[in-house]
Formats: C-alpha cells, structure tokens, sequence
C-alpha cells in the first residue's frame, strides 16, 4: 500500500514513479525480514536517493525524499497536523493526497485478496 501511495503522489512531484513506489515498498522491508535496512539494500541499484531515504528513515536524516516519506507515514498514522504541513511542503492538495490513499487501500486490498484463477475451486461435476 506504501509503494501505490507513493506511485501515485508522484505525478505531482519531480520524482520518478517507480523510486517512490520502491521508497513505499522497501519503507517496512527491515521489519518484515528482521534484518537492518543496509543489508536489504546492500548490492540493489537503487537510485541514490532511494537508497539514502531508506537508510536514514529510521535514524531521522533527512534526505531529499524526506517529505514524501513522512507524508506517508503521517497519511498512515492520522497525523493530520504533518499531513497538512507535508502536503503544503510538496505543493499537493489535501483533496489529493486522500484521493491518493484511498485509492493505495483499495489496490492493496484488490491485489491481497486476488486468488488466481488455476487456484480457484472449480465446481464438481453432477453426480448421477
């Protein structure tokens, strides 16, 4: 949901979609592998400020990526007060950004809850 948020954001900012959809996607990626962000991006060719938002998210450096992430997180977490001064900061609509999440929420439901058609039950034949 991070990564679509941010994709979505993007055509109102100067940054590729695909380096913030990579900043959402990877934003939580320690966690989830239980291991420091340097490792999960050592050897990735990430774009250097990609690199540099994800390995200093945590510590608090800022980066030039700094207030997409923190909008993101802000738009997560219902802080309204760092919604509205990050959106301002990035020059995009309060209408827009809640657009942007609400649409992330939606294709991240779509995309979990999607069973592939081969693995979908397929109906029994009648018996006679």
């Amino acid at each position: 949901m991070r990564g679509r948020f941010c994709e979505l954001i993007a055509p109102k900012l100067k940054h590729l979609k695909s380096d913030l959809f990579l900043v959402g996607m990877f934003s939580l990626m320690d966690a989830i592998l239980e291991i420091p962000m340097g490792v999960v991006v050592e050897g990735l060719a990430f774009d250097p400020d990609v690199k540099g938002q994800l390995l200093g998210a945590r510590s608090g450096h800022k980066s030039e990526l700094s207030p997409v992430y923190d909008l993101m997180i802000a738009r997560e977490e219902g802080n309204w007060e760092q919604v509205t001064a990050m959106a301002k900061k990035l020059d995009l609509s309060l209408p827009f950004v809640n657009r942007a999440y609400t649409e992330a929420m939606k294709w991240a439901h779509e995309v979990t809850s999607a069973i592939p058609a081969e693995d979908q039950p397929q109906p029994r034949p009648a018996v006679s």
